[in-house]
């Protein structure tokens, strides 16, 4: 290698938990295609190996096992090149000491003990760097630096600011944090400020996937002399070899817009999640306001025949199969046996129930319409409206649905076009501050220059309060936003106020 990096290959794959054989395939291959374009580096997600796998799953004895058996078998790929691959590797830190302050040699007890007995589980185990070359296996120290030829490089699993302590040629951040709305632009501040501090190029590896409606984007980055100098595809398998001697004069490149990513994560989250759990395709009613938009979205996702659409007031979807059933007649065959206060309850759940019925029979995934807006105030009818396996608007506004609309609005003007503005967003925007800027409704009340009236407030925090057990019945949702856990965690108490 030379004294400087001038082209570095990144790997940006999709990998599943414990699929070693595709997950080591994908890397050889993005490995021969980055050396085939020069690269003298060759860097993969810290995941690419194991997958986004739960701390349980990575826990397991067979688990770590098969992990060491493929790094064996990658190694021994690799071995005929002296190109370096750096790369994921799980250990459990417990079981070895580090023989110096930069590296972990392996050795047979580093991953388990023979003596632990209970449940066969590693108690910590976690995921970090390593370099792979000349068919030697080296584990790194996370947040340090190693030496990589005759480079000097800084390399990390955090996305956060991680400056070395003194002089490096090269940063490498291999984060495992997954993507939200917010996360590209703030990475793209991150590194340009590191690159102009350090004075060195700064590269951000991230894998592509999903996992418990968790979405990793890929969007892999690389960053000199504070500008944006390479990126690859949003939420697509790629490799790449970026050159690294850009002039100072170069404008960079800019990132996709914040709608299209949330387009592009809303098409790869639909596609992904029906893939892993084997399903033919999904399965949605038209009778909503979201559904619409989501019906394109399938289409687009899967393909008009892989979408099936069911409404019970006479609507259709052009190019996909609908099923039509009169509501009416329904609800006569479950008697007279409620009030009529009740109806439009029974309703939702004799709908629910015959939409999870048809679903079922077809092997297709049942999908919620439902957005964050009614998520967040409990404007659903339990077991009716949540009903199904993937809710992928729940992480949106109204606001943002319907910015979505107009963003793809040319492509299906006959549908997404009458989808009107939503009234009343400033509802939306105290949902926003109460639970995820996390401001008491005094506060929001104080700092209101608009006029916001108390009871409004008051009102949208009662709901979100006594809402909460509601939620916790969703089905799987699309995690867009930044803060993942506010669908779930029950916000009485610090609501209270």
């Amino acid at each position: 290698m030379a004294n400087h990096l001038n082209k570095i290959g990144i790997i940006q794959s999709r990998s599943l938990p414990g699929a070693f054989p595709d997950n080591l395939r994908q890397i050889v291959q993005g490995y021969r295609e980055c050396l085939d374009r020069g690269a003298e580096l060759v860097v993969a997600p810290l995941t690419a190996l194991c997958g986004h796998a739960t701390d349980d799953l990575k826990r397991r004895r067979s688990f770590l096992r098969q992990m060491e058996e493929a790094a064996e078998t990658l190694a021994a790929e690799l071995a005929v090149t002296d190109t370096p691959l750096l790369i994921g590797y799980c250990i459990n830190p417990l079981l070895s000491a580090p023989n110096d302050e930069d590296t972990w040699e392996m050795d047979d007890g580093l991953l388990y003990d023979a003596e632990e007995e209970e449940y066969g589980m590693h108690p910590s185990v976690i995921t970090v760097p390593c370099l792979i070359q000349r068919g030697t296996i080296r584990v790194l120290t996370d947040g340090g630096t190693a030496t990589i030829g005759n480079l000097l490089c800084h390399i990390t699993s955090s996305g956060e600011e991680s400056l070395p302590d003194g002089d490096v040629d090269l940063i490498v951040h291999m984060p495992e944090t997954p993507w939200h709305n917010l996360s590209t632009e703030q990475e793209r501040n991150i590194y340009c400020w590191e690159s102009q501090v350090a004075q060195v190029p700064v590269v951000c590896v991230h894998p592509v996937g999903s996992e418990s409606g968790r979405l990793f984007g890929g969007g892999s980055s690389l960053y000199h002399h504070n500008r944006l100098i390479g990126f690859l595809p949003m939420f697509e398998t790629a490799c790449c070899t970026l050159r690294i001697s850009t002039p100072r004069s170069a404008t960079g490149i800019k990132m996709p817009e914040l709608v299209t990513q949330i387009e592009k994560a809303l098409l790869f989250g639909i596609r992904d999640t029906v893939q892993q759990q084997g399903y033919a395709g999904v399965c949605l009613s038209l009778d909503y306001p979201n559904s619409m938009l989501l019906a394109y979205l399938c289409v687009q996702a899967l393909g008009a025949d892989n979408v099936l659409g069911i409404s019970f007031s006479d609507r259709d979807y052009p190019g996909i199969q609908c099923v039509k059933i009169n509501a009416d007649e329904m609800l006569q065959l479950a008697g007279k046996t409620i009030s009529a206060a009740g109806d439009t309850a029974l309703e939702q759940r004799m709908k629910a129930s015959l939409m999870m019925t048809i679903a079922e029979e077809k092997g297709l995934m049942l999908l919620s319409t439902l957005d964050r807006h009614a998520l967040m105030l409990g404007k659903f009818t339990l077991y009716g409206e949540n009903c199904g396996y993937l809710a992928p608007l729940g992480n949106l506004y109204r606001i943002d649905t319907f910015l979505l609309c107009r963003h793809l609005a040319d492509r299906a003007p006959e549908m997404l076009h009458a989808i009107p503005e939503p009234t009343q967003p400033e509802e939306d925007r105290i949902i926003h501050d109460l639970t995820e800027r996390n401001i008491s409704a005094s506060d929001i009340l104080r700092q209101s220059q608009d006029g916001t009236e108390e009871n409004t407030v008051r009102s949208i925090q009662r709901k979100i309060a006594a809402s909460a057990l509601k939620r916790s019945q969703l089905p799987l949702v699309l995690r867009l936003s930044a803060p993942e856990e506010q669908l779930t965690i029950p916000l009485s108490n610090r609501l209270n106020d």
